[in-house]
């Protein structure tokens, strides 16, 4: 998952689906249809996955001190890109 769609995921309020009244849209247009609870979860994904990535890093940098929650997060990141240890 290396590559998603860049800017502003939002999540927006919608009628043009059956059973969703809440979407997600990108730059690109809806990505997702959903409650409003995923919605919001979804429209996170990027900055989570941002901020995991980031995690990692400054955790390596003090050593192995914090080896569980680096692990937590490389196992999160991961599922993100699709390569589940």
């Amino acid at each position: 998952m290396n590559q998603y769609t860049k800017g502003e995921w939002k999540v927006v309020k919608t009628g043009s689906f059956k059973s969703a009244h809440w979407a997600v849209q990108t730059q690109n247009g809806i990505i997702a249809a959903t409650s409003l609870t995923n919605a919001q979860l979804i429209s996170a994904a990027p900055d989570m996955y941002e901020a995991l990535k980031l995690a990692i890093e400054k955790l390596n940098n003090e050593g192995r001190a914090y080896e569980r929650t680096i692990w937590v997060c490389e196992e999160a990141l991961a599922k993100a890109e699709g390569k589940e240890k």
